[in-house]
């Protein structure tokens, strides 16, 4: 992983078949990146690096 790469977030609601995006976030120079996001229901969440 290149630090320039980003990493994209979704989310699926439970008893839902769609993913929502996110937003997105760019990983330090050691590849590792953290996301802080308010939630109010339960749900599935996913990291995808392109």
């Amino acid at each position: 992983m290149q630090a320039t790469d980003e990493i994209d977030f979704a989310v699926q609601a439970d008893g839902t078949s769609t993913w929502v995006s996110q937003g997105y976030t760019r990983p330090k120079a050691d590849g590792s990146y953290t996301r802080r996001q308010a939630q109010n229901r339960s749900s599935t969440w996913k990291a995808v690096q392109w």
